[in-house]
């Protein structure tokens, strides 16, 4: 289940027949349209980008969802009409639907680990988040994130960007899922928000 564009809920039915993917409306909770992906397998789960690895990436819109396979990458995220991703240490930007190169960026190994409008961030494997402008590739700023003399020795969590701040959890390596909070977080301080 998740939100799409145009105030509609997304959820997979599959207790009547193959299961297909529901639009609803969002203000009264009806059904608005059913779809289902062409050749699609018995088993069908529709995840939101940036939650898991997709198998094929789908621009939903108001009309009929269409595929792009510039969204079908680990990683990849969609902001402002670009689909951006990191494959060996150069992030790329691809127009959404076309799929046409806009630019790439060389950043080192890493992750993209959040998208808001006007602004991707990477975090590289040393810790730097590094942030640019997803219309033009243009470095808009890096640095290493670090608080204090806790150093750059964590391993990023969730992430999370709005108005031109990012925030990345702080795990304690090697991960332990199952850990309690003292031993999977880093420090008390778990958190550590950065401007860009």
């Amino acid at each position: 289940m998740g939100a799409g564009s145009g105030g509609r809920l997304l959820t997979v039915d599959d207790c009547d027949g193959p299961a297909v993917v529901e639009f609803r409306d969002t203000a009264t909770g009806v059904v608005t349209a059913r779809w289902r992906p062409p050749d699609a397998g018995d088993e069908l789960t529709a995840t939101l980008l940036g939650c898991r690895r997709p198998a094929q990436g789908w621009l939903l819109g108001p009309e009929a969802p269409v595929q792009v396979p510039a969204l079908d990458g680990p990683g990849t995220e969609l902001v402002d009409g670009t689909a951006v991703s990191l494959v060996d240490g150069v992030l790329i930007g691809e127009t959404v639907p076309g799929g046409e190169e806009r630019w790439r960026v060389e950043v080192g190994p890493g992750r993209v680990i959040a998208v808001q409008p006007g602004r991707v961030h990477a975090l590289t494997e040393a810790n730097e988040l590094v942030t640019v402008d997803p219309a033009t590739g243009t470095r808009l700023s890096g640095f290493v994130l670090d608080i204090g003399s806790d150093g750059t020795g964590w391993v990023p969590g969730d992430a999370y960007a709005a108005a031109g701040f990012v925030v990345v959890e702080r795990l304690r390596p090697p991960v332990d899922p199952d850990a309690d909070d003292q031993r999977y977080y880093l420090t008390a301080e778990s958190l550590i928000v950065a401007a860009t």
